[in-house]
């Protein structure tokens, strides 16, 4: 049965390829964490 998935569960992606998909979820976790504080400092809203 063909599902459209490069990867079955069982499979991985070469290394090269998963630093970069690691790189890429850092870069995410570090700006949606750094937004929320930069937003609310410049809207004024005072979160303590």
């Amino acid at each position: 049965m063909e599902n459209g998935l490069l990867y079955q569960t069982h499979q991985t992606p070469p290394f090269w390829k998963n630093l970069a998909f690691a790189f890429q979820q850092v870069l995410a976790i570090i700006t949606a964490t750094m937004l929320v504080p930069l937003l609310a400092d410049a809207t004024g809203v005072y979160l303590s």
